[in-house]
């Protein structure tokens, strides 16, 4: 079947690839991860996994939007650590560095962690600790010059008349709001919605800017459906998906 549609998927803050593994696994490889969170639902307080037949309806839909979209899959992780995953390999495009809005092009900054485990995800540009050392040093693109320069070179590859659209998956530590408001500047008519985490935005930068932030979605009708590594929100987030790309 030929593909109608092309999107590009990318992923500010990839960590392990969760929500590209969520997409691009086996029907089995989700089947084995889902039976393991959902036994594991039945010991712990939060809701990690859906009901079986929510599960089976992922699959079912997951099955027919891919059968349809043409996906390009982005992966930006300021942190080295995780390229490591064998997922990494299959990807379209990896990029190390850190989105921001900032003055200058590019900076170069720490990168904090939240724990010694330095493969954990939480890696963040706001927090400095005592434990920071050479390695932590990673450079730190404008999110207007990544629009202006890397993403403006990916998208001439494709015909004016069949230009992709473009669905942002961020968890990027308080850096959402900035990517959000150069996308949607630079490329409102390809920008079809955003998935994944916004309350790192209330986190970092404190209630103002979360709210600023959510008016701002509003009023420039940007649709927006959580989606993370907790598989309950993955029936909803890949209906969504298939309704968006009708």
């Amino acid at each position: 079947m030929l593909k109608n549609k092309k999107v590009l998927f990318i992923d500010v803050g990839s960590h392990e690839c969760q929500e590209i593994n969520a997409l691009t696994q086996s029907n089995f490889f989700l089947t084995l991860l889902y039976l393991k969170r959902f036994l594991l639902n039945l010991v712990v307080k939060d809701t990690i996994a859906p009901s079986i037949l929510e599960f089976i309806k992922f699959l079912i839909i997951r099955k027919r939007l891919l059968s349809k979209i043409k996906f390009c899959f982005f992966a930006i992780e300021p942190n080295w650590r995780h390229f490591r995953l064998k997922l990494y390999q299959k990807i379209d495009y990896v990029f190390c560095f850190g989105l921001q809005k900032l003055n200058t092009d590019i900076e170069m900054k720490y990168l904090s962690f939240k724990s010694i485990e330095k493969k954990c995800q939480g890696a963040n540009l706001f927090e400095e600790n005592g434990n920071i050392n050479l390695s932590e040093i990673i450079p730190v693109l404008d999110t207007d010059y990544f629009c202006d320069n890397i993403l403006k070179k990916i998208l001439n590859e494709y015909p004016d008349d069949n230009m992709p659209k473009i669905i942002l998956r961020l968890n990027c530590e308080g850096t959402e709001d900035d990517i959000i408001y150069s996308f949607n500047k630079k490329y409102s008519k390809l920008l079809l919605c955003v998935l994944g985490s916004l309350d790192d935005v209330r986190k970092k930068k404190g209630l103002q800017k979360a709210e600023i932030l959510d008016q701002y979605l509003i009023k420039n009708s940007i649709d927006f459906s959580r989606f993370s590594s907790n598989m309950n929100t993955w029936p909803k987030t890949i209906k969504f998906l298939e309704d968006k790309l009708k």
